[in-house]
């Protein structure tokens, strides 16, 4: 698939955490782990998917400023899971749902900002 699918299907995932994020049962947990696992493996995708993308005639440096977000969205990703491993996410709910929320609007500015640059 293209960097722009690519995106889309991130969405899609991002859209997924926030339906787990409103629920409660304990399958959840189960489907979040899940979950991180493709969200892994998207981000794969997307940086390979970029690497094939021609940002020529895209604005300065449009490229570089991608990959700015991009790296700094997978930062925000992995220090959220390394910090918050599914069994500790009940421990303190109020602190998870604060680095989780966090997590998900770097997500969000990341697919918005890409969208309307790249499309």
């Amino acid at each position: 698939m293209g960097l722009i699918s690519e995106i889309i299907a991130l969405d899609a995932l991002t859209q997924t955490a926030i339906k787990l994020g409103q629920r409660t049962d304990q399958e959840r947990l189960l489907e979040l782990i899940k979950l991180r696992k493709e969200l892994s493996q998207q981000m794969g995708k997307l940086s390979k998917a970029a690497d094939a993308f021609d940002f020529s005639g895209r604005g300065d440096d449009i490229a570089g400023i991608f990959r700015q977000k991009l790296s700094h969205m997978k930062s925000v990703i992995a220090k959220h899971q390394a910090f918050w491993p599914v069994s500790m996410i009940e421990t303190d709910s109020r602190e998870y749902r604060r680095s989780a929320d966090n997590l998900i609007n770097v997500q969000a500015a990341f697919i918005a900002w890409a969208l309307k640059e790249l499309r």
